[in-house]
């Protein structure tokens, strides 16, 4: 079963949720949601945001704020006049999807070398990913 983008929304994970029924073949993952992401959340260590299809949740994701290092960046791709150390970023600390939902295209990343410009959505039409100034590195991005 392929579980097209337009089916999915993307929401905030908040305390009321409902999590018991989520379980990915990750462990880690599965007790991140569980136990520590509301904690994470209030500490403003991390914000996650839960995928739903048809009234259950799909997968998740947990986003962190980070740097990218201006001497990690080459030249080209940076940005002219830019007078500090480092580049804000956020990344994706986790993200799992539901074990029953596997291969069903829920969470799915574009592959390198897919349209820079705007790729296919990450878990749905609430997030897309952008691949701006940053070039490829063999199979992974900066």
């Amino acid at each position: 079963m392929i579980i097209h983008s337009q089916e999915l929304r993307i929401i905030p994970l908040e305390k009321g949720h409902n999590l018991s029924s989520f379980y990915s073949s990750n462990e880690d993952l599965n007790d991140f949601l569980h136990n520590d992401a509301c904690k994470s959340q209030e500490d403003l260590i991390s914000r996650t945001y839960l995928c739903i299809w048809q009234s259950r949740i799909a997968g998740f994701f947990t986003l962190v704020t980070d740097t990218i290092e201006v001497k990690l960046v080459e030249q080209e791709d940076g940005i002219d006049d830019y007078n500090y150390q480092k580049y804000p970023a956020i990344k994706i600390a986790r993200m799992a999807v539901d074990e029953k939902l596997s291969g069903s295209g829920v969470g799915k990343i574009p592959a390198p070398g897919s349209s820079r410009q705007s790729a296919p959505p990450l878990f749905g039409s609430g997030m897309q990913v952008y691949y701006r100034g940053l070039k490829e590195r063999g199979s992974r991005l900066l």
